[in-house]
């Protein structure tokens, strides 16, 4: 998951390309029905009842321009949720 990042680990995720708000699993896999692929912000268990879920603006942002390319976008709290969202999202039952 997420977290704290240390400054030295936030210049090298930054060098590497990554971005604020960009959900933890993407799965680049068309269901051929609507959806050109999966997308899943991954929280702890605790966020749930947050505003937002937990979600931070950078990442609503995404999620919101995600959903507008037509991916499917997913808030999940715990393994078995992913799981079942990637089992669902594969045999079209989303």
């Amino acid at each position: 998951y997420g977290g704290f990042r240390s400054k030295p680990e936030a210049v090298k995720l930054v060098a590497t390309g990554t971005r604020a708000g960009v959900p933890d699993i993407c799965l680049p896999w068309s269901d051929n029905n609507y959806y050109y692929g999966l997308f899943i912000e991954m929280k702890i268990e605790k966020y749930r009842t947050r505003k937002n879920g937990g979600c931070s603006d950078e990442q609503l942002e995404w999620h919101e321009a995600l959903k507008n390319a037509e991916y499917y976008v997913k808030v999940c709290y715990n393994w078995q949720e992913a799981r079942d969202c990637l089992i669902a999202y594969l045999e079209g039952k989303l």
